[in-house]
C-alpha cells in the first residue's frame, strides 16, 4: 500500500502559495488631491500569475476609502496627519490561498493658497496704494495674512 501512495503522488505537480515580495506605496506622503500608488511584487513559485487585491484604508480612522491600486487624497475621508493604509492580497487561482501585506503613507498638511492683488498698479511719490490678499487652505485650517510693505528691499511699514 505504501509503494502505491508514493507511486501516485507526482511532486512536479505540487501546487505552492504565492509570495508577496514587497508592497509599497509612491509617493510614500501626500497632500489633498495627490494620487497614491500601491506597488505589490507578487509571485508564485509553480509559474501562475497570483490575482492582486488592494484596499485602501484610513488607518486614523477605520474609514474603508476604497479599492484598486491608486487612491486620489480627499476631504473629509483624508485629513492632514491622517495615516493611509493599503491592504494587499495575492491568491493563488489554483487553491485559492492567499497571503497578505500592507504599506502606510502619511497625509500631510496642504500649504494654503494666496492671491494678491496692489492697487494702483503703478503710481508717485505720496500715492496712497492699497493691497488685497485672499488666502485660503485646502485642509480647512484659516491662514493668516500679514502684510508688509518694501521700496527696494527695504521695509517702510506692516499694515
Amino acid at each position: 500500500m505504501v509503494a502505491f501512495l508514493l507511486g501516485c503522488f507526482d511532486p512536479s505537480e505540487r501546487d505552492f502559495n504565492p509570495v508577496l515580495a514587497s508592497v509599497r506605496i509612491e509617493p510614500a506622503t501626500g497632500v489633498l488631491g495627490d494620487t497614491l500608488e500601491c506597488i505589490a511584487e507578487a509571485a508564485d513559485r509553480d509559474g501562475d500569475d497570483p490575482v492582486v487585491n488592494f484596499a485602501w484604508t484610513n488607518a486614523s480612522t477605520g474609514l474603508a476609502l476604497g479599492s484598486g491600486a491608486t487612491y486620489t487624497i480627499t476631504r473629509p475621508q483624508a485629513e492632514a496627519g491622517n495615516l493611509l493604509q493599503c491592504n494587499v492580497s495575492a491568491s493563488d487561482a489554483d487553491r485559492g490561498l492567499a497571503v497578505t501585506g500592507l504599506a502606510t503613507a502619511e497625509v500631510l498638511n496642504s500649504p494654503p493658497s494666496l492671491a494678491v492683488e496692489v492697487t494702483p498698479a503703478e503710481g508717485r511719490v505720496g500715492d496712497r496704494f492699497e493691497c488685497r490678499a485672499d488666502a485660503a487652505d485646502p485642509d480647512g485650517d484659516t491662514p493668516t495674512v500679514a502684510y508688509a510693505w518694501s521700496v527696494a528691499g527695504t521695509e517702510v511699514g506692516t499694515d
